[in-house]
């Protein structure tokens, strides 16, 4: 068993120095085959283009806290628009390309961007393009939006501006207006109460006593002295009574004659009459003194009762409704108007309007703020694009690496062949041969 174990381990070492054997003998083909190899890849390098590669990092543009654009988004239309995913294209090694459109791994609003090209110059004139792109595409809506800001801002500065000129000074006008005109209006309407319509009401009174009382009073003493001269003529006509039945007496004595007694007759009736008429005048004048006593004196005595009980008093009530209500009534108003309607005035224009004014300013700063590129900005490239001055392509050194192990590989893999093909031709020959 051992012998046989010698014999394997004998043949294999045979085998093995004819291998190196034959590596060896052959070495002059696998060293020129090889460096054959080598040369063809340096010719390769020599009339390859170089290709270098360009990155850049682009921060998406946001408005507050929200992102003009999805990133998802963003990402799809850039690879849809500069042909990321065209496999055409790569065929042309010589174009300018973007090999990637991507967000970043550990920051969403962030596109990182990839080209290559001849040199990095055109690389980055791909990277400037694409860049332009997105701010471009984008433009729309921060303009609308520093519009939509800057309009904002105008007009809560023309509200400022109403505020100013045209609301405060309305208030100071009507406060004017009321401390001057209204307060003029009120002094002027109690100088009226007091001046004018107490005096006139007292003036009436006085007239009333003066004249309309000492007028019925005046009237009276003369129905009080018509009475006596009524009296006086009931005396007056009494005693022609008296005279007359007496002159009848005296007619009656001298009957003797007819002719005395026709005469006496016509005496007796022009007596008579006179008598009648006597008495109808003591009556007349008795029924006129009655009547003055007994209507036209107690009618004066009452209009005289009411003039002083009635239309003086109503008077005096007048002026007292004038002292104690109207003119207090105006000095309220006056009171009303200096503490309530002022008051309310002065509060709206130093309150309302001032608070007004104080949140317009807080807003305009607010917007102002939003116009600050800390709170928005457009898409923008992020630090410096990222260059090498070493091309990726071609990779020199393991080019030359993998053309000498190739060309090493298949020089021995050929003088194996050779070799094998040599031999059996060998073996032919000295079959032929016997």
């Amino acid at each position: 068993m051992n012998n046989v174990d010698n014999k394997i381990h004998y043949e294999d070492e045979i085998d093995l120095r004819e291998l190196f054997n034959t590596i060896y003998q052959y070495k002059r083909f696998i060293l020129i085959f090889t460096s054959f190899c080598i040369f063809m890849s340096l010719i390769y390098i020599y009339i390859s283009n170089p290709i270098y590669k360009v990155k850049s990092y682009v921060q998406i543009g946001y408005i507050g806290s929200k992102l003009i654009v999805e990133p998802e988004v963003l990402e799809k239309e850039l690879r849809i628009i500069f042909n990321v995913d065209d496999k055409n294209l790569k065929k042309n090694e010589f174009k300018t390309k973007v090999n990637n459109i991507s967000i970043t791994k550990n920051a969403s609003n962030f596109i990182e961007i990839s080209t290559t090209s001849i040199n990095n110059d055109k690389a980055i004139k791909k990277q400037k393009e694409i860049i332009n792109y997105i701010k471009e595409s984008r433009y729309i809506v921060i303009n609308n939006y520093e519009r939509n800001i800057l309009e904002s801002i105008s007009k809560r500065e023309k509200e400022i501006k109403l505020v100013n000129n045209i609301e405060i000074p309305k208030i100071n006008r009507e406060i004017l207006k009321i401390k001057t005109q209204f307060f003029l209006d009120i002094d002027n309407e109690i100088n009226i109460l007091k001046n004018i319509k107490i005096k006139n009401l007292f003036r009436k009174i006085k007239l009333i006593k003066q004249q309309d009382v000492k007028s019925i009073e005046q009237k009276i003493k003369f129905y009080l002295n018509k009475i006596d001269t009524l009296k006086e003529k009931i005396k007056f006509y009494k005693l022609k009574l008296k005279e007359y039945t007496k002159e009848i007496s005296n007619i009656n004595k001298e009957n003797s004659d007819n002719t005395i007694i026709m005469i006496s007759s016509i005496q007796m009736l022009n007596y008579q009459n006179l008598i009648l008429n006597a008495q109808n005048n003591i009556q007349n004048l008795l029924l006129e003194i009655n009547n003055i006593e007994t209507q036209t004196i107690p009618n004066l005595k009452i209009k005289k009762s009411k003039l002083l009980d009635v239309s003086i008093q109503d008077l005096n009530k007048q002026i007292d409704h004038i002292k104690k209500i109207e003119i207090p009534k105006l000095l309220r108003k006056k009171e009303n108007l200096l503490k309530d309607r002022i008051k309310d005035l002065e509060n709206e224009r130093d309150i309302t309007l001032a608070e007004r004014k104080l949140n317009l300013m807080n807003e305009i700063k607010d917007l102002k703020y939003k116009l600050n590129s800390a709170y928005f900005q457009n898409s923008k490239k992020v630090g410096e694009f990222i260059i090498s001055d070493k091309p990726i392509k071609p990779k020199k050194n393991l080019i030359l690496i993998i053309s000498f192990i190739i060309g090493l590989i298949i020089s021995i893999f050929s003088v194996f062949i050779y070799r094998f093909f040599k031999q059996i031709n060998i073996i032919d020959l000295k079959k032929n041969s016997i």
